[in-house]
């Protein structure tokens, strides 16, 4: 969700052409969209504030396959764990859990539900381990790239590594499974295929993401 012209305390802002929003609207040729038909497409990032930004999406954009049978009752229950590392300047007070069910045939979101933090830790349906967690950092160079650039990721442990490549419109552009890996690793990734844009990298560690933003630029 994005709004014009107005900050909320919880509002991020940012600049650079790089977070630009696409704007189907502009012209008015697609109707009225709260004011973003009298604007230009992209629309600068200086004139958007992001009220609702997500900032772990498990197990991706686009869910994840095989969670439920192909057959479910009214009455049956199942469950869906996953691992979130807590970035200390997260405001958890400000933030929400939204849970999605997406049906994998069209990608339409058929149900969704949302709590906050506290509600979930009360409702038991979330825990939090304060012990601290060794974070994986994931590095880009060069970044923006031209037709190739690098994946950094430090001290790896015998842990099962993949990629994913998403473009703007959340559609996965490029998909790769290294298998488990250990060390200091470094992966070359073509990026001759891709048009110039800006794409997410998000790269599985053991069962952690890590997301990057990448910026693919032609001379």
């Amino acid at each position: 969700e994005t709004t014009m012209q107005r900050l909320s305390p919880a509002a991020v802002t940012v600049s650079g052409s790089g977070w630009s929003q696409a704007n189907a609207y502009a012209g008015g040729g697609s109707g009225v969209m709260g004011g973003f038909e009298t604007l230009p497409n992209p629309v600068p990032a200086s004139m958007i504030a992001y009220d609702h930004v997500g900032r772990v999406i498990l197990p991706g954009f686009n869910g994840g396959s095989g969670a439920f049978p192909a057959s479910v009752s009214a009455s049956d229950s199942y469950t869906q764990n996953f691992i979130v590392s807590i970035d200390p300047t997260w405001d958890l007070d400000s933030m929400h859990i939204i849970g999605m069910l997406i049906n994998n045939t069209t990608g339409e979101i058929d149900n969704a539900g949302t709590a906050t933090v506290a509600e979930a830790i009360a409702n038991g349906y979330l825990g939090v381990d304060e012990s601290p967690v060794e974070q994986q950092v994931l590095n880009l160079y060069p970044n923006p790239a031209s037709d190739l650039t690098h994946i950094q990721i430090g001290n790896v442990t015998n842990a099962d590594v993949a990629l994913k490549i998403y473009d703007l419109n959340g559609r996965v552009i490029v998909e790769r499974a290294y298998g488990q890996l250990n060390g200091n690793l470094v992966l070359p990734i073509n990026t001759a295929q891709l048009t110039s844009g800006v794409y997410s990298v998000q790269v599985s560690v053991g069962g952690q993401l890590l997301t990057k933003k990448l910026i693919v630029e032609r001379g």
